[in-house]
């Protein structure tokens, strides 16, 4: 009777997790139909379960991904489980970026996978609009740099490369204070901080030093 309330008890430990976790997960059978789902991924997705369950996992996927996912399906039955990329429609038709990883099942003899999702949409929109705007700076004519909230070199443009000698892996995590040489420094490069910090834009003119000592 132990035994039997062990096995309950932990059936319904995993299903509490299953239906709490904050990521999508499905289970597909050995054709890649739809068998049931947690409530991460039909809410994230906003396809209602009685119109998932029984169809094929295509059904979901942008067209134009059609080819790589029934070609990534071959390697995952091949027992080819590296997580990877890709789409799904939502239920309005937007499409939606998320990382997949599939486990191997049996279940009852029969072979299952258990798909594990995770929208990464905003992410993927962050990482785009980070690499636009490291394009537009790399074009600039004036050197750009920008720090991290303690004031440490986080990335550089090429003309900070040319104006200062200095590569990127020789000036990340520095902060900016080593270029000043004014006889005043500290001072200065507090009032820029400062500033900063209170949200206003420090303008001025200060002495700076290039990596061979000249200055400008």
């Amino acid at each position: 009777m132990s035994n039997n309330n062990n096995s309950i008890d932990l059936k319904n430990h995993l299903d509490t997790i299953f239906q709490t976790s904050q990521d999508g997960i499905l289970v597909v059978d050995s054709e890649g139909r739809f068998e049931f789902g947690n409530e991460a991924f039909f809410r994230t997705f906003g396809w209602p379960e009685d119109e998932l369950i029984g169809e094929h996992f295509i059904k979901v996927i942008p067209p134009d991904l059609h080819d790589f996912m029934l070609k990534r399906w071959e390697e995952v039955q091949a027992g080819e489980g590296a997580p990877y990329e890709t789409a799904i429609l939502h239920k309005d038709g937007t499409r939606r970026d998320l990382l997949v990883s599939h486990r191997h099942m049996t279940i009852a003899n029969q072979r299952k996978y258990c798909v594990l999702t995770k929208d990464i949409t905003e992410r993927k929109k962050t990482e785009d609009a980070l690499r636009f705007t490291s394009r537009i700076a790399q074009q600039v004519s004036d050197s750009v740099v920008t720090t991290d909230l303690n004031f440490k070199i986080t990335y550089t443009n090429r003309m900070f490369e040319h104006l200062y000698g200095y590569s990127p892996d020789e000036i990340l995590g520095q902060s900016p204070d080593i270029f000043n040489v004014e006889p005043h420094a500290e001072q200065i490069q507090n009032d820029i901080y400062e500033t900063i910090i209170s949200g206003r834009t420090w303008k001025g003119e200060h002495l700076n030093h290039r990596k061979d000592g000249s200055t400008f």
